[in-house]
């Protein structure tokens, strides 16, 4: 396929998928007890979804076979290129905006990727390298990208069409779960980190900011502390974790007047998420567990994502082999005539 540069098969996921029992066992306890205070924001497993207001909820109660490890062998990677500047089009007038964001969400070690960037400028230190030495150096594998955590998102609220912005602070696929009757009009993508979306309805409309451009306009999705968080409680002694504090409050103002020239919208009244959640819920909980839909893993999905790197499907044994010869691809780039003619004669 033409986009071999971007995402790449590289082996052949046999992850079951998580059969429901005729009687499902229902957790027990309130699951707001497993809510906690990070660094910088709330924290919750994979098992409790947060809503708007930061209520807590079971996800089994919401979807039913649920399974927190969202994994498989998806069909399809789509590419969305991202937009030239910093201007999204802007949400229809009957659209509710949602914002979704998290630093980190439920571990998969089936999901990898590396940008385009950080390829570039390996291949410029191993062509420097190669120069020096005379002969091949060894290509380090780089975790600054790394590992993809999932996050299941359940849209249920059918007051309005649904538009909802996702802003990661990590690499994320966004893995959505779509009730009956839910119109989910559209998904923009802000990459300050790679993002990705799977199991979205036909008709959703997509727009995305890939994670150069979020740089040059300085869109950086962060939330503001909360006031519980250990960030926020050190810096009331410490003048350094102050600073600290300080700049990430900046850092979050100048992201909410960026989305409210877009979206029309302060960003804090509508942003489900926090430091390290990995559930979340956009609408009501289901009255009835009949009502609940099936939960749909990233098998057989279409994943869409960011056109800024390349996602491997794989082990991390594949994640590395990919990225050594990605490596070499883009180190020829450097070269006049093959990389051999860089050995000492």
């Amino acid at each position: 396929m033409a986009t071999r540069m971007t995402w790449r098969w590289l082996a052949t996921l046999t992850l079951a998928t998580a059969m429901v029992a005729c009687t499902e066992e229902m957790p027990k306890g309130d699951p707001s007890d497993y809510v906690k205070e990070g660094r910088f924001g709330l924290g919750a497993p994979s098992a409790v979804a947060l809503d708007v207001s930061a209520n807590a909820h079971w996800m089994q109660r919401l979807v039913s076979g649920f399974s927190k490890a969202s994994v498989g062998d998806p069909s399809e990677v789509k590419i969305i290129n991202s937009i030239p500047n910093c201007v999204f089009s802007p949400p229809l007038k009957e659209e509710k905006i949602v914002f979704l964001t998290t630093k980190d969400g439920a571990h998969s070690d089936k999901f990898y990727y590396f940008s385009n960037e950080n390829i570039q400028i390996e291949a410029q230190k191993f062509v420097n390298e190669w120069q020096k030495k005379g002969s091949a150096p060894e290509i380090s594998v780089s975790d600054h990208d790394f590992s993809v955590d999932i996050v299941t998102v359940v849209v249920t609220d059918t007051s309005a069409p649904i538009h909802i912005v996702l802003g990661s602070w990590g690499n994320i696929i966004f893995n959505f779960q779509v009730a009956d009757g839910v119109e989910l009009a559209a998904v923009t993508m802000i990459g300050a980190a790679p993002i990705g979306a799977a199991n979205l309805p036909d008709k959703t409309r997509i727009q995305a900011m890939a994670p150069k451009v979020a740089a040059s306009c300085k869109v950086d999705p962060v939330l503001k502390p909360t006031a519980n968080s250990s960030v926020a409680r050190e810096a009331k002694t410490d003048a350094g974790i102050k600073d600290v504090l300080t700049s990430i409050t900046t850092r979050h103002h100048r992201f909410n007047d960026f989305f409210r020239r877009n979206f029309g919208t302060e960003s804090y009244p509508v942003t489900v998420g926090g430091e390290s959640v990995s559930s979340m819920l956009i609408g009501p909980a289901p009255s009835d567990l009949k009502q609940r839909s099936a939960f749909k893993s990233l098998q057989g999905s279409t994943i869409h994502m960011i056109n800024s790197g390349t996602l491997i499907v794989g082990s991390r044994s594949d994640y590395k082999k990919a990225f050594r010869q990605s490596v070499m691809d883009a180190s020829a780039k450097f070269v006049v005539g093959p990389l051999s003619s860089l050995n000492k004669k």
